[in-house]
């Protein structure tokens, strides 16, 4: 399958999957852990530390 013809979707940890097209920053913090802001009224969410690896991951595989 060539590259960027399938959905953009990242499995991130076991129970996390997104959506990389919806997903406009990642807000990194101290201790490896980092917040994703989703917009409209849903506040930011803080996955857990090996979460917050998958998306530095995630981050370095597409740009």
């Amino acid at each position: 399958m060539p590259s960027g013809s399938g959905p953009p979707f990242v499995r991130i940890s076991r129970s996390l999957i997104v959506n990389l097209d919806q997903l406009e920053q990642v807000e990194w913090q101290e201790a490896g852990r980092c917040s994703v802001p989703l917009g409209g009224d849903i506040g930011p969410v803080t996955p857990g530390r090996i979460a917050a690896v998958g998306f530095g991951n995630a981050s370095t595989a597409t740009g």
